[in-house]
């Protein structure tokens, strides 16, 4: 945060120093055409800007101001464990060594510039405290009359209404005004001509009237926010001297040359006098010979001058041209390289696709389905296909592993089932997982890195079954995910080419192979799901046919044809889901652990080899079938396999992907009695 402040700082300063520089070195000429007014209103504008942390640049800015060594590769990564996780189901004491934080050169920038400011200031307002104490305590009250009457004229003259108190203090070398908000007119004696005492009360009340005092504290506050900028400091002398010319200025405005001898004297009796220590935050003022000699030449000289405002206005133009100049990188934005998809892949894709994280749609961590969040730490860990387990880690490494790349509370990531309570520790019982993902478009905006990318059906790598858009915010010291957006590709997309864009949604239909077709409605309608009417999956209310699909059709099947000797075979909540949803759409892990195949303690679902034994008897055959764009509807009858009874006729659609079918929706007529799946 302070770098990127510093670093706004520092791009005014110099952009904003240059004028003052110019102003300081035609100050000569300046003086001489121009009344001291308007310098002191363009050291104002220029002290107001130099407070505004803000850059305003024109596109293709000559001048670049970044912060160094801010730039990372896409191969940022917090440092391996040099352990290894338990395979045992005891929780074992797993220390994350985390990288040491480096700390660039900008950064230290930042924190001496700070600690400068803040110095600078502690330093000032100390002395400030401490000579207003000591003036005050050594003060009186003013016994000559005289002074009171000159005051209370004066102020009415002047239309003054603000209460001005007048002390005698023998700790101010001079006439002097110091107070914020009471005001005090501190002089160090009473023994003034009554021509002195005017010349003297009338200056300071000038100062009290332009309120010179709060001038001076934008001035030191200025100064303190750019105290490593020589310029500024130049800028805090000449607009002291410039606020007593112009005070000068208005005090003898109309007098003759005889009453401005008057005041030149009054001034240099008093500064005669000076004997004592001062506050920048009050209305004394010295300046040394050279300023003093410019004060007597304005005082005495009859030369009119002119207002400036047009010079004043030709000084705003060039800051503001000065500062559009200067583009200043105000993120602190680490630049990756957007031509290396690979490289992207590893460091930004990797690890969502294979969690499943990039599976869903999601703007805020929160809504991720939890044990996505263990599968990632999991993937970090063994980054490797395997069926072993469990695989044990403590709930502090693991959340704040995770917190480091998503704004996701702890709470939220303990809700996952992999999350054993009593003994306060996440098991996850494997990984695994087919199919491919790349990165296929990338830019950077700002902050925020924006990737594109395709996920391949694991049956051949090319089919492309769904697409996305990845949202990661860059810093300089890592990065986060923020946002993704998935969309299935309806129909599948055969091209597994890089390309710098999401494919479109395709309407490919393969030609229909009714023998697989035939297969598949049988083992669909023997498992219950086309006994009954549904318009789309969510109609379905009974899961455990749809998971007792996917332990037939895909584990089974597909799988493990000869079946398996491991019984139960345990399955990741994940991987069944991505089974269902490759024939039925809108399946989710809270449906799937409703289901009697869920072993909550273990969280998996465990299936038994029981399919290669099961023998079906219905008998399913395809009547008639249509094609509309890509979708297959397909009129059907089932019969009893032992005497040839009918059994019931229906109609299902179905939605080819390419890959594979998936289920939309079914109608049938049960020629006996009605099956409900529910039952």
């Amino acid at each position: 945060m302070f770098e990127n402040v510093f670093t706004i700082i520092f791009a005014v300063s110099v952009t904003t120093g240059i004028v003052i520089l110019a102003l300081v070195l035609l100050s000569s000429r300046l003086n001489r055409s121009y009344a001291a007014k308007w310098k002191y209103w363009i050291w104002l504008l220029l002290a107001i800007r130099l407070l505004i942390p803000f850059q305003v640049t024109f596109p293709g800015a000559p001048v670049q101001v970044s912060v160094p060594d801010t730039t990372i590769s896409p191969v940022f990564s917090p440092q391996t464990p040099s352990t290894v996780p338990d395979f045992t189901p005891a929780a074992p004491d797993l220390p994350i060594q985390s990288a040491a934080r480096s700390m660039n050169l900008w950064e230290l920038f930042s924190i001496i510039w700070l600690v400068g400011a803040v110095l600078f200031l502690a330093v000032q307002f100390a002395s400030y405290r401490r000579c207003r104490h000591e003036t005050l305590r050594w003060s009186r009250a003013v016994k000559d009359k005289r002074l009171y009457t000159a005051l209370d004229q004066l102020c009415t003259e002047m239309e003054i209404g603000k209460k001005v108190t007048l002390l005698i203090s023998q700790k101010v070398s001079g006439p002097m005004i110091i107070g914020f908000f009471k005001s005090y007119l501190l002089l160090p004696h009473e023994d003034y001509a009554d021509n002195e005492l005017v010349h003297i009360l009338r200056h300071e009340l000038v100062h009290l009237k332009r309120r010179d005092i709060w001038y001076k504290l934008l001035m030191l506050l200025t100064t303190a926010l750019h105290w490593f900028n020589p310029a500024v400091h130049l800028m805090l002398r000449e607009a002291n001297k410039d606020l007593e010319l112009a005070c000068d200025d208005e005090t003898i405005k109309n007098l003759p040359f005889d009453a401005r001898k008057e005041y030149s004297d009054t001034i240099i009796h008093c500064i005669r006098r000076q004997h004592s220590k001062h506050t920048a935050l009050s209305t004394y003022f010295y300046g040394g010979e050279k300023a003093m000699k410019e004060r007597f030449v304005n005082i005495l000289s009859y030369r009119k001058k002119r207002a400036g405002k047009v010079a004043g206005a030709a000084v705003i133009l060039c800051v503001l041209l000065m500062g559009g100049m200067v583009a200043c990188d105000t993120l602190n934005t680490p630049q990756v390289d957007l031509a290396d998809y690979d490289l992207l892949y590893e460091q930004y894709l990797h690890l969502p696709f294979r969690s499943l994280i990039t599976s869903e749609t999601w703007d805020n961590a929160n809504d991720i389905p939890p044990d996505y969040f263990v599968n990632y730490y999991a993937y970090y860990w063994h980054d490797n296909y395997y069926q072993g387990g469990p695989l044990n880690f403590p709930p502090e490494e693991l959340e704040s592993y995770i917190q480091e790349y998503f704004d996701v509370s702890a709470e939220h990531i303990r809700t996952a089932d992999q999350y054993d309570v009593e003994e306060d520790v996440y098991i996850c019982f494997g990984l695994g997982g087919g199919g491919s993902s790349k990165v296929v478009g990338a830019e950077q905006n700002g902050k925020r890195l924006i990737l594109d990318y395709e996920v391949y059906s694991p049956e051949d790598d090319v089919t492309v079954i769904w697409s996305g858009t990845l949202t990661v915010e860059l810093s300089k010291n890592g990065y986060k995910y923020v946002a993704n957006e998935m969309h299935y590709i309806e129909g599948g997309n055969s091209t597994n080419e890089s390309t710098s864009s999401i494919p479109e949604e395709s309407n490919f239909v393969t030609t229909v192979d009714n023998g697989e077709v035939d297969s598949l409605l049988a083992d669909v309608y023997n498992l219950g799901l086309l006994k009954y009417n549904w318009v789309d999956r969510s109609a379905i209310g009974n899961i455990d046919a749809l998971v007792d699909f996917y332990g037939y059709v895909v584990l089974y099947q597909e799988e493990n044809p000869n079946g398996w000797t491991d019984s139960p075979k345990n399955v990741s909540v994940d991987e069944v889901v991505n089974g269902i949803l490759r024939y039925f759409d809108e399946v989710t892990a809270e449906d799937v652990k409703e289901s009697v195949y869920y072993d909550a303690e273990n969280g998996c679902l465990s299936f038994y080899d029981s399919y290669s034994s099961t023998n079906y008897t219905a008998q399913f055959a395809i009547t008639e079938q249509t094609k509309d764009d890509d979708k297959l509807i397909i009129s059907y009858k089932v019969t009893n396999g032992y005497d040839g009874s009918a059994e019931g006729n229906g109609v299902v659609t179905l939605r080819e992907t390419g890959s594979g079918y998936k289920f939309l929706s079914n109608e049938f007529t049960d020629t006996r009695e009605p099956v409900s799946l529910a039952d």
